[in-house]
């Protein structure tokens, strides 16, 4: 069982991302086209906030929940959606299409970055 503390940085989080995805909509294109442009610029910042994440510099929540997911999950999907939501304030759907609008090779960078911090921090546990 979880301290009480734990909950409530879970729930936190949870209210952290119901908020990016509330925003208006002239501010998520906003923030989608900030975080595109950061991405073509330097593909690896995306995995610099993962590591972030995943050493629980955002606070519990975040960190927990990636910790929770099923091993059969998309594990970089979520990071790159989830570190979206909470460094870009950019909600799911634009995360998503940031990702494709990003050719092959900047995707190949970013997934091997991720995979590289999400291996590592399998590696710390």
């Amino acid at each position: 069982m979880e301290p009480e503390y734990h909950n409530r940085d879970l729930i936190t989080f949870s209210n952290a991302l119901a908020r990016v995805e509330k925003l208006p909509l002239i501010e998520r294109r906003e923030n989608r086209d900030e975080l595109l442009s950061d991405l073509v610029a330097d593909p690896h910042i995306i995995a610099e906030r993962a590591q972030w994440l995943l050493r629980g510099h955002y606070g519990y929540g975040p960190q927990a929940a990636f910790n929770r997911l099923s091993p059969r999950s998309n594990r970089r999907a979520w990071l790159f959606n989830t570190v979206a939501a909470i460094e870009w304030h950019v909600p799911n759907k634009y995360a998503r299409d940031v990702w494709n609008e990003l050719d092959r090779i900047t995707q190949a960078k970013i997934n091997e970055s991720l995979d590289y911090e999400i291996d590592h921090a399998n590696a710390e546990d």
